[in-house]
């Protein structure tokens, strides 16, 4: 058991100093570069600068992409004015066609009434029971006071 346990002590001691001695020897490495290897300020600036440049041209198009998309709004929303002015026009003509035909209906309505009244008192003062009736009343006045003045009072003499 203890052989296991010591076994496995060096198999980690072993694993943890490979990596320090690795991290170490790149360490020496990288400092005992020559001054041309070496990256300088000047370069820094320089790719800074190409980065900075296409930075603003990835803004700038997307800026024209922004006014491209703000153009489309302003397109649609001009259609959908449009199209409310419209539903707007068609609401203003069906009320003005519901409420002519609702005039037409009631005049008409009113004037088959009218006709169907005059006729039906034509035709009942031309013929029929009630006009003998009256015709014997107008007799029957000419010779009494009172049957006159109650036709009179009527408008049947």
């Amino acid at each position: 058991m203890f052989s296991k346990f010591l076994l496995i002590l060096l198999i980690l001691v072993f694993s943890c100093t490979t990596d320090i001695w690795a991290q170490t020897s790149r360490q020496r490495q990288s400092s005992e570069m020559s001054g041309e290897e070496r990256i300088t300020n000047e370069q820094i600036y320089r790719e800074l600068k190409i980065f900075e440049a296409r930075t603003e041209e990835r803004f700038k198009a997307i800026e024209e992409r922004f006014k491209a998309i703000d153009l489309r709004f302003e397109m649609l929303d001009e259609r959908i004015d449009n199209l409310y002015t419209f539903m707007w026009i068609l609401a203003g003509i069906f009320t003005a066609m519901f409420i002519s035909f609702t005039g037409l209906l009631f005049w008409d309505r009113r004037t088959i009434i009218d006709t169907a009244v005059k006729k039906t008192i034509e035709k009942i003062d031309s013929e029929g029971p009630t006009k003998n009736i009256i015709d014997a009343l107008r007799e029957l006045a000419k010779e009494d006071k009172k049957v006159a003045a109650i036709l009179k009072n009527f408008n049947l003499l």
